[in-house]
């Protein structure tokens, strides 16, 4: 279903031989054509094609040029110190998650009070320490900002928020019970509000067969 969806969705187009290969490894150009057409739905993002490349190894005569240099152009994708993007290279998950972030908008780092970091394979000093914080931690965000491009899917509009410069972050602990949450996923209402505050318990679902 996932996998269908997807493709309903415009995210993944399958192999020329039209099957999807759900079980095999995800290329780093393959992330940058898909966020590409995620993105091209929140704020119209075209691929682009510079007559010089941005990035050493990657120029016009691969197959997902126009949606690398459109990332690349937004911020999403800096590529490598030495120059390259190396396209076809399986991401890594710090990697993913990064461009995830950035894809949704995210800033990434927490700015206020102190984190209980989970993973101990994963050290401050990691260059993508603070979106795989941002990613796994549950935390609130008081005074966000919206903005002005939403997640349109056939069921709902979802709103976009971030922590602006008047925000403040919180990290409440597993159990506690918060009130007056905008949950996002909730979708605008029918006149195009914000999602309804409502009571939020924090916990944590692990399911089965998800990294």
């Amino acid at each position: 279903m996932l996998c269908i969806e997807a493709y309903h969705q415009n995210f993944f187009s399958g192999y020329p031989d039209k099957t999807f290969k759900p079980e095999r490894p995800i290329s780093r150009a393959e992330v940058a054509s898909s966020v590409g057409r995620a993105f091209s739905r929140l704020s119209g993002l075209q691929p682009v094609y510079p007559s010089t490349p941005t990035f050493s190894d990657t120029d016009s005569s691969h197959w997902a040029y126009g949606a690398i240099e459109a990332i690349a152009k937004a911020g999403i994708i800096l590529g490598y110190p030495d120059g390259t993007f190396k396209p076809d290279q399986n991401i890594t998950r710090a990697e993913y998650v990064t461009i995830a972030c950035k894809s949704l908008l995210r800033r990434g780092p927490f700015k206020d009070g102190e984190i209980n970091n989970p993973y101990p394979d994963v050290k401050p000093i990691y260059w993508a320490y603070e979106y795989i914080m941002e990613a796994s931690i549950p935390h609130v965000v008081v005074n966000p900002e919206r903005f002005d491009v939403l997640i349109v899917i056939p069921s709902k509009k979802i709103p976009i928020y971030t922590e602006g410069p008047d925000s403040t972050i919180t990290v409440p602990n597993i159990g506690d019970i918060v009130i007056n949450v905008i949950v996002p996923v909730d979708g605008l209402t029918q006149t195009g509000a914000d999602p309804a505050p409502r009571e939020v318990t924090i916990r944590i679902i692990v399911k089965g067969g998800l990294p």
